[in-house]
């Protein structure tokens, strides 16, 4: 289940990002695609934390932290993308460095791993 959410992450997140190069780079397209984005990291990180409480991992209140600040900077984008003031730059740091480099590849192989 997580993996599969993790593969629909990817999906939008590339999907986000074709958006920024391929020159629709509008903020209300920018806007509907963090706002699928964020309802489904809303999903994903629920999911996600009722697994590992499920199975009793020591690091939960640790990844649920590391899951608020993800939600608070993805707000914080999208309140960016609202006054105009978000770039391509911005989505893919995001994305690629906060989402995927930084807590899918890290934090979450950790509990993969345990």
């Amino acid at each position: 289940m997580i993996d599969a959410e993790h593969r629909d992450l990817f999906d939008l997140g590339n999907a986000l990002l074709a958006a920024g190069i391929q020159q629709y780079a509008e903020p209300r397209v920018w806007r509907a695609l963090l706002d699928k984005m964020l309802a489904h990291l809303i999903q994903h990180f629920r999911s996600e934390e009722a697994v590992m409480a499920k199975h009793g991992y020591g690091g939960l209140a640790i990844h649920q932290r590391a899951h608020a600040d993800l939600l608070t900077r993805a707000h914080e984008l999208l309140a960016a993308v609202e006054r105009g003031e978000a770039t391509l730059g911005h989505l893919v740091n995001f994305f690629v460095d906060d989402v995927v480099a930084g807590h899918l590849l890290k934090m979450d192989r950790d509990f993969a791993l345990h």
